[in-house]
């Protein structure tokens, strides 16, 4: 198997050629894509939908970097207060 090499782009693409054991050349493509720009942070009142004063699990899928950071935002919690989400950096 040889050394992964850089093929170049932003999203950081790899390449590794191998034989299997059919003698058969395989190149497997791997790496991250570009992330996604979500823009600021929308105001806490847009994401508390049922205007209850926070912001649930549910209602942060509305903001996907919030519910893909959920577990640091609100460990062990079912919702996050204003003060949470003003603290938290996206």
């Amino acid at each position: 198997m040889s050394a992964p090499a850089a093929t170049g782009g932003l999203t950081e693409e790899r390449s590794v050629q191998f034989q299997d054991a059919q003698g058969v050349n395989v190149t497997v493509n791997y790496g991250m894509p570009q992330p996604d720009n979500f823009g600021p942070k929308p105001p806490f009142s847009q994401l508390d939908s049922n205007h209850d004063g926070r912001i649930s699990q549910t209602e942060a899928q509305a903001y996907l970097p919030l519910y893909n950071d959920w577990l640091h935002v609100a460990p062990h919690a079912s919702s996050i207060s204003q003060a949470q989400y003003d603290g938290w950096n996206d």
